[in-house]
């Protein structure tokens, strides 16, 4: 067996399989002089409780009173990790009769550490964070240096439940730091796990953060991480039917499911049905989501897990309002918040009360963008624009009165753009749209078009295959690949084409009204058939607004004061637009926006 002082090396480092390896897993393994704490937390670590409790109990007699401390500490977090805080409990209480007989300050650190995880998993915040306080105090005191590092990262994770999402954040970056300097330390890994979880939770927008979230998802062990591991698979499902991506995001909670049946990991079950629950409700299965949530509340599935279930009442509530059902609610969000110190519960306690200002206080840019969604102080189209912008496409359906089990063609909701919507799946196909693809879609409506109507309706040419053949089917697979997995949604019909029979069409309203008819040359020259996207976006805007002037224009769209008046001035040309005023209070509006203040002028 290794030397006492490399297992010591390796556990700091998180090295808890490598220890394994050298000792309990290799043949030759006998008892060793000392050292057993180390042996005793890698197997908690690996999930390997029962074997902990075993040697704990052979070898007890035979350890120093550090090596006790330590190790009835790890097997106490090991019992709550695991949702059995009964157990946990004993071992705190045999704790804490245990230093007062050996008052050394590394025992009292793992009494101090051993109840902040325990009240962290019994969901009391505040009563955890005093504990992982005096924790990181006995740690100086005891000149131990691991033990600043592992009472610096629950003080983390107890400050964002806590709504101090900054604070929190800077204290795991503290304990990643402490943990670094002890050299390669899977410590390390685990906390930019939680960094890059809750860099999620609480500020989801953009890409870097869901490719990162994959990165660490195929960089782990689950021999060694299933822990981690079923967290992050259950995250990265939620993420995906966030962005619209349902099918992405059950193959993933396909993953966690997995992990958690082999594992044995409790406490995970509860959050993976949660996770189901709400992808069967995005998917406009609602009576397979509440099947789902009545099974987490059981109390076998999610007893003591308050933060869970709220959430889960939460969600059951509004499955219900779906369904027209009238359901119970069990938990009243601010007596809950007041009990236990979660942000979630005060943030959903103050949208019931109408208290927007919450930003300050909870630090939480997602809840702020949730409760923008149902603030009266934006227009719904300013609403579809952040949506787009945040890239959490899940939200639209809603916004757009779509029902969850219809599939769709959404055209315009951003000029040139084709949105579709599948069975509560939200895609954004990349590429432009042109004109002429959106007046195939448009006759296609009615039922099928032969090549002839369609070439006549777009073109305004009269059909002859040699000649115009290689146009519509250009056209047909350029529209197919924008559809990508759904081409099948445009079908080849005898000489012509027609749209699959579930499938419906929209256009935002501000393009609603474009004739299909072919239009005269000089006729198109006035219509927005081949304005660039600056000059849509413009259209766009004012439908919202009265008026806007050059420098409105530079600041929308981060362009030159000679590109935005050229883009004015050809609106104005082509009659879309009106000028009022002179100098530097000349502005530009849409005409019927122009007329209606010169009549009230009058």
């Amino acid at each position: 067996m290794e030397k006492v002082e490399n297992l010591e090396e390796l556990f700091v480092r998180g090295e808890h399989k490598a220890i394994l390896d050298q000792t309990i897993d290799n043949p030759k393994f006998r008892r060793p002089s000392s050292g057993f704490e180390y042996l005793i937390a890698s197997l908690c670590f690996v999930g390997r409780l029962p074997e902990a409790l075993t040697l704990y109990s052979m070898w007890r007699e035979s350890m120093t009173p550090e090596a006790i401390a330590a190790s009835e500490a790890w097997l106490s977090i090991a019992e709550a990790r695991a949702g059995r805080l009964k157990q946990a409990l004993v071992f705190i209480r045999s704790l804490e009769k245990f230093r007062r007989v050996h008052r050394i300050p590394t025992v009292n650190f793992y009494y101090e550490q051993a109840q902040a995880f325990y009240y962290w998993r019994r969901h009391r915040l505040r009563l955890a964070l005093q504990f992982a306080e005096r924790a990181l105090d006995a740690a100086w005191r005891a000149e131990f240096f691991f033990g600043r590092a592992l009472a610096t990262d629950i003080m983390g994770h107890l400050l964002v439940d806590l709504g101090q999402v900054q604070r929190g954040m800077a204290a795991l970056e503290k304990a990643h730091q402490y943990f670094t300097s002890l050299g390669y330390c899977q410590y390390v890994e685990v906390i930019e796990t939680a960094l890059i979880g809750y860099q999620l939770e609480f500020n989801p927008y953009g890409t870097d953060a869901l490719a990162n979230l994959r990165q660490r998802i195929d960089s782990l062990n689950p021999e060694t991480n299933n822990y981690t591991l079923s967290f992050l698979y259950t995250e990265l499902g939620h993420q995906l039917a966030l962005r619209g991506d349902l099918v992405g995001a059950g193959e993933a909670l396909e993953d966690a499911g997995s992990l958690i049946q082999r594992y044995g990991l409790k406490r995970d079950q509860g959050w993976l049905l949660f996770r189901k629950a709400y992808l069967a409700h995005l998917s406009g299965k609602d009576s397979m989501a509440l099947q789902y949530l009545n099974d987490l509340i059981k109390p076998r599935i999610a007893a003591g897990d308050e933060d869970l279930l709220v959430k889960a009442e939460g969600l059951q509530q509004l499955v219900g309002l779906n369904l027209g059902l009238s359901l119970p609610v069990q938990r009243e969000h601010g007596s809950f918040h007041r009990k236990f110190g979660y942000a979630v519960a005060e943030r959903i306690h103050r949208r019931q009360h109408g208290q927007k200002e919450t930003a300050e206080w909870a630090q939480d840019v997602m809840g702020d963008f949730l409760d923008s969604l149902q603030s009266d102080d934006l227009t719904v189209l300013e609403k579809i624009q952040a949506v787009l912008k945040s890239g959490l496409l899940s939200f639209l359906p809603e916004l757009l009165s779509i029902p969850r089990a219809e599939r769709v063609l959404y055209f315009d909701i951003e000029p040139q753009t084709l949105v579709l919507f599948d069975h509560g799946s939200v895609y954004k196909a990349e590429g432009a749209v042109t004109t002429q693809m959106q007046k195939f879609v448009r006759f296609l409506i009615d039922g099928p078009k032969t090549k002839a109507e369609l070439v006549h309706a777009i073109w305004g040419y009269t059909y002859h295959p040699l000649r115009h053949d290689p146009l519509i089917y250009g056209l047909v697979y350029r529209l197919r690949s924008l559809l990508g997995l759904r081409e099948d949604w445009i079908q080849a019909q005898g000489e012509g084409y027609s749209l699959r029979p579930d499938i419906k069409v929209h256009f935002f309203q501000l393009y609603a009204n474009i004739s299909n008819a072919p239009l005269p040359e000089e006729e198109a020259k006035k219509t927005a058939t081949d304005l660039n996207i600056r000059q849509l976006r413009i259209l766009q805007y004012l439908q919202q607004h009265e008026t806007i002037d050059i420098q409105g224009c530079v600041e929308l769209f981060q362009t030159s004061k000679v590109t935005a008046s050229r883009d004015l001035s050809n609106l104005t040309e082509r009659g879309l637009l009106m000028r009022t005023g002179k100098g530097r209070n000349t502005c530009y509006g849409l005409p019927k926006n122009i007329d209606r203040n010169k009549e009230m002028d009058v």
